[in-house]
């Protein structure tokens, strides 16, 4: 079960190279989604977490993490218009 489903790097045209950090975490059992996330995950805005507090809250373990770049391509634009953005 997917907590947040995967949106992948979403970077505006012109902006140059955003450098994203991938984290992996092991938990202890189910997690209720309503616990996870602090909002509407269908949006944008909605989908930042804190993740220092997530660990806290949920005892989480970090077992992995990927560094990498990505920039801008011209899939990117349908991918906002999916989401309601421009």
């Amino acid at each position: 079960m997917d907590i947040v489903p995967y949106v992948g790097p979403l970077v505006p045209p012109g902006a140059g190279f955003h450098r994203l950090v991938l984290a992996l975490y092991r938990q202890r059992g189910e997690v209720d989604p309503s616990v996870a996330t602090g909002g509407d995950i269908s949006s944008l805005s909605g989908r930042y977490i804190d993740n220092v507090d997530l660990i806290n809250r949920l005892g989480l373990m970090s077992k992995g993490l990927c560094f990498f770049q990505a920039t801008h391509d011209d899939s990117v634009e349908a991918r906002f218009a999916a989401l309601g953005k421009r």
